[in-house]
């Protein structure tokens, strides 16, 4: 099994990024029980327990079976993941499973299951791709990512990251960077 994760902490400075570093450990110590909604749940459970500074995260988990390509996931209010399809289609996985994590303890968390094809790239994203600017403030924003998605057919994962990067640059110019940016491609 693979387990991908990717998330968006509110905030910013050290606080935040320490508040994501326990994301992240937590997400490793309970990544044994191989349900994405498990994870997810007790995640949240841990969070909620000790953020006196009210700080969220919106989070991704996936868990993809290696050998079937089945993917259990839960989406805590992230942005949508994509699934880039080798034959040309391209689908946002738009189920979404609950609130950002650390809010509310004992939230229930469900979870779907999709089946990757041979080929199919998972690429999942921090809002800072869609919320790039360019000189008039003008947002990058989904329709664009999805335009530029059905262009990256038949890529490998890192020539998919490469050229979304490539795109919210050239899209940015001279403005400056706003937010952070984080994609992840998994090709199965």
């Amino acid at each position: 099994h693979l387990l991908v994760a990717i998330g968006d902490v509110s905030g910013k400075g050290i606080p935040a990024a320490l508040f994501m570093a326990v994301v992240t450990t937590l997400i490793k110590s309970n990544a044994k029980m191989l349900s994405a909604k498990d994870i997810v749940n007790q995640v949240n459970n841990e969070l909620s327990d000790k953020n006196s500074n009210q700080y969220f995260v919106t989070l991704f988990v996936a868990i993809i079976d290696v050998r079937s390509g089945m993917m259990d996931y839960c989406n805590a209010a992230h942005n949508y993941p994509y699934i880039i399809h080798s034959g040309g289609d391209v689908y946002a996985l738009t189920k979404s499973h609950g609130l950002p994590l650390g809010i509310y303890k004992n939230k229930t968390y469900r979870s779907n299951s999709v089946q990757l094809k041979h080929d199919d790239v998972l690429l999942l994203y921090t809002d800072g791709v869609i919320n790039a600017m360019d000189s008039n403030n003008q947002h990058y924003g989904v329709e664009k990512l999805e335009k530029n998605l059905n262009n990256l057919i038949d890529l490998t994962a890192e020539e998919t990251v490469v050229k979304l990067i490539k795109s919210v640059s050239i899209y940015e110019g001279d403005s400056k960077q706003a937010d952070d940016i984080t994609l992840v491609a998994v090709k199965y």
